[in-house]
């Protein structure tokens, strides 16, 4: 079960890392241990001539109530990657059809918004200023 978890999460990590086709590998593969998982069990507890315990019956229910949700997760993972090669595919086209129209601006006519003074700061530097100005008289 620690195994499966770990696949969920790293399949998550790669999806968040664009890695698509990775994490439903992973997410699979945490589904595939999931199934053997609650197969073991249950011939376990055939093998010994006796039904489950309560424990492992909630566990096999826990571990089948966690297939459809990281089936879930495949199919999001999936419909990410088709949106993730969408905006790479407008991406591309926005930045052709932008160059090649000559819309580029030269880096020294973009404009610099600049710190607003207040009135003090400006008095202090007007008799700063006259303050040099007598003295180097």
């Amino acid at each position: 079960r620690i195994i499966a978890e770990a696949h969920y999460q790293l399949g998550v990590a790669q999806g968040f890392h664009s890695k698509f086709d990775e994490a439903v590998e992973s997410l699979n593969s945490a589904i595939s241990i999931i199934k053997e998982r609650t197969k073991n069990i249950k011939e376990g507890a055939k093998s010994s001539k006796k039904s489950p315990s309560k424990e492992e019956k909630i566990e096999i229910t826990e571990l089948e109530a966690l297939i459809p949700e990281i089936e879930e997760k495949i199919t999001d993972t999936k419909d990410m990657k088709k949106e993730a090669e969408a905006k790479t595919k407008e991406g591309a086209n926005g930045i052709t059809s932008s160059s090649a129209e000559g819309d580029s601006k030269n880096v020294s006519s973009i404009s610099v918004k600049r710190k607003v003074e207040d009135d003090d700061s400006k008095n202090k530097k007007f008799v700063a200023d006259k303050e040099k100005t007598a003295a180097a008289s």
